[in-house]
């Protein structure tokens, strides 16, 4: 007789790997172990308590494993989810906040360029520093879409006439 079909209720099917069922003994053997030091037991009642893990692990881990998944269906993947609504949020909040800031910086910075102070003082370092930053800049970024910008400033502020910059021609054979 198939003893199964009789329960009240569906027994989970387990997807339970070699990783998972090691990992669960080792945690169990290794939290044994340590309740035995912290209750004060002596080495070997100790280890006695350790090895006990091989046993309780097995059990333990297909007693937990569908308790784990029922936890990460119902409580923390919906947490997850709802941590990161609340950092999409936050980053809405931010970049409107910014945007009107990040605006009124760069008012600010272009007419202190345009200001006797910022020729003389700041435009000179600006010069200087423009195409330094141009090299280093590509090291720097990492997606494609910033170092495609890279390319096309490098590209249209090469020449003083705003053209780009004369293409080498490859060599016919």
């Amino acid at each position: 007789m198939n003893m199964m079909k009789k329960l009240p209720f569906k027994i989970p099917k387990l997807k339970l790997t070699w990783e998972w069922a090691f990992l669960a003994i080792v945690l169990t053997i290794l939290t044994l172990y340590l309740v035995g030091i912290d209750l004060g037991f002596n080495h070997h009642l100790t280890t006695v308590l350790g090895l006990l893990g091989l046993v309780m692990a097995p059990l333990l881990t297909f007693i937990l494993f569908p308790l784990i998944n029922l936890l990460l269906a119902t409580l923390i993947m919906p947490l997850i989810g709802l941590v990161l609504t609340a950092a999409a949020a936050l980053t809405a909040a931010a970049v409107a906040v910014l945007t009107p800031v990040l605006a009124a910086a760069t008012a600010a910075w272009s007419t202190l360029l345009a200001s006797t102070l910022g020729q003389v003082l700041i435009a000179p370092i600006y010069n200087l520093l423009g195409p330094i930053v141009l090299k280093i800049a590509p090291w720097l970024t990492t997606t494609s879409y910033v170092k495609r910008g890279w390319k096309i400033l490098k590209r249209y502020t090469s020449g003083a006439t705003g053209k780009p910059a004369a293409r080498k021609k490859s060599q016919s054979k």
